[in-house]
């Protein structure tokens, strides 16, 4: 049977709900905040700068997405544990970081590429005169 009572019990009864939701909200900021703070260095120098071997570390990039999550849990536990970040949000933090850099980067690098390439063409028209 539906009864709206029910809402009104778990987000304040049942459970710390309204703790658990700042909680969750921070752990994204800080995620947001620290994947775009990395990324943004890392894709502008793919996108932009002709560095040797520049195809090579990208590819290398790529390459650590088709590496599954579960095979990285058992290293990063022990890595943590060694560490003594267990039950911490700081270890929380950094896998969350870690896990979308190579995806994140990889959005960035074709983001930066074609904003870059209408910029040189829209410089490039004007100063020839072309519309």
């Amino acid at each position: 049977q539906l009864r709206w009572g029910n809402y009104r019990e778990a987000t304040t009864e049942a459970i710390r709900f309204w703790l658990l939701f700042r909680n969750t909200l921070e752990l994204c900021a800080l995620n947001i905040v620290g994947t775009v703070a990395s990324c943004a260095l890392v894709a502008y120098g793919f996108a932009r700068l002709n560095a040797p071997g520049k195809g090579f570390w990208f590819m290398v990039l790529l390459s650590t997405l088709m590496l599954p999550y579960p095979v990285t849990m058992v290293p990063l536990y022990i890595l943590f544990a060694r560490l003594g970040l267990l039950n911490n949000y700081l270890s929380l933090i950094f896998v969350y970081v870690a896990v979308s850099i190579p995806f994140s980067i990889y959005l960035l690098v074709g983001y930066l590429e074609s904003v870059l390439d209408a910029r040189v063409l829209t410089l490039t028209a004007s100063r020839t005169g072309a519309q």
